[in-house]
This record gives structure tokens, sequence and C-alpha cells, in this order.
């Protein structure tokens, strides 16, 4: 992540907190700025959060594509009460609506 950071702690969908920065230029590293609102692939409409590392889930292995410590794209689906998720390759998985 990038100096300066603006971090904030959100649950995720698997109920973990992560701490994710907010800023602009974090997002915008990924074509994307806060606050966006986005669809996923499966047309869900959700909304960009920021960028944080993916999150190991306890008692599960890593997807072998990703790294772990891989910084990724988070958004909230707006289907979830406002949990997090982070999407891999949101430049072929999301796009703004």
């Amino acid at each position: 992540m990038t100096k300066g950071l603006t971090v904030r702690e959100f649950t995720a969908i698997n109920n973990q907190v992560v701490e994710i920065d907010t800023s602009e230029e974090a997002c915008q590293r990924f074509g994307f700025s806060p606050d966006q609102k986005v669809v996923d692939v499966y047309g869900r409409p959700c909304t960009v959060v920021g960028v944080a590392p993916l999150s190991p889930i306890p008692g599960e292995e890593d997807p072998p594509c990703i790294e772990p410590s891989s910084d990724m794209l988070w958004v909230s689906l707006d289907i979830n009460g406002g949990k997090v998720c982070s999407i891999p390759d949101p430049e072929n998985n999301l796009r703004a609506r």
C-alpha cells in the first residue's frame, strides 16, 4: 500500500475485519474511485470501497492464482448490509453503473 493511507476498518463477507485504504490514489491504480457505483460480473450492484491485500480465510487454502499479499480492489455489495469482498481482476469483473 501507499504512504499517506486513508485506512478504515470494514467487515468482510467472511466476518473478518479488513483494513482498507479508501484513498482516491489507491483506487485509481485499478481504474476506479472510492464510492463509485459499479456492477459486478453477476450484475449485482456494488460500491467501490478501496484497496487492501487479500485476507486469508481461516481454515481455507489461498487460491493458487492469487498471492495473499497482493493488493486487491474491495467493494461493498449493496445486498449484503455493507460487508465487503475483494474483486479479482476488477478491469474485467466490474463495470460502472
